[in-house]
């Protein structure tokens, strides 16, 4: 199972480079039959991790199935004790429940279990820097500016603190910042 599950990471590894570049296309295909194998390796974490980066691309790609792969990526991530990658698919369910399904309810329930697991897990800096970001779309997709601005602003002190000032996370988050300005 070692084997499979190694072969899984690559496979993973191989897309985010393709995704990286632009070639979401080309990443997907790559994505597919690592979350196949995955499943057929039965080993629960490396499922939630296919399932993420399968996902994140459907959502980049913007397909409708998208919120459930992120959504199963994030159950079965939980049931391996992965909170990491279970509060990053959270994330990216957030922002896509916000931004291709307008289901602001369960988004914002899906938010409040992430920020909860996050504040007690305390997941790697990026991620939480995403989670937020995400909160904070959500907050001014739903015309709650103050508190938006008021998440950007801290996160983005949090991201240039622990992520430092030149990484992608703090250009997201000030990107997103000014359109609450606006």
């Amino acid at each position: 199972i070692a084997a499979q599950v190694a072969g899984v990471r690559t496979q993973l590894e191989q897309a985010r480079a393709e995704a990286k570049l632009g070639h979401y296309k080309a990443a997907l295909a790559l994505a597919q039959p690592a979350d196949a194998a995955a499943r057929a390796s039965g080993y629960m974490a490396v499922i939630g991790e296919a399932g993420l980066e399968l996902g994140r691309l459907q959502q980049q790609l913007g397909d409708g199935k998208a919120a459930g792969t992120l959504r199963d990526a994030m159950h079965v991530a939980e049931q391996a004790g992965d909170n990491a990658t279970m509060i990053d698919a959270s994330a990216w369910l957030v922002f896509t429940l916000t931004t291709h399904t307008s289901q602001y309810d369960r988004a914002q329930e899906v938010a409040g279990f992430a920020e909860a697991a996050a504040d007690h897990q305390r997941p790697p800096a990026d991620i939480y820097v995403r989670l937020q970001d995400t909160i904070a779309l959500l907050d001014a997709t739903q015309g709650h500016y103050e508190a938006a601005q008021a998440r950007y602003e801290k996160t983005l002190a949090l991201a240039e603190e622990k992520l430092g000032k030149d990484h992608a996370g703090v250009m997201t988050t000030l990107n997103q910042l000014a359109t609450v300005y606006r």
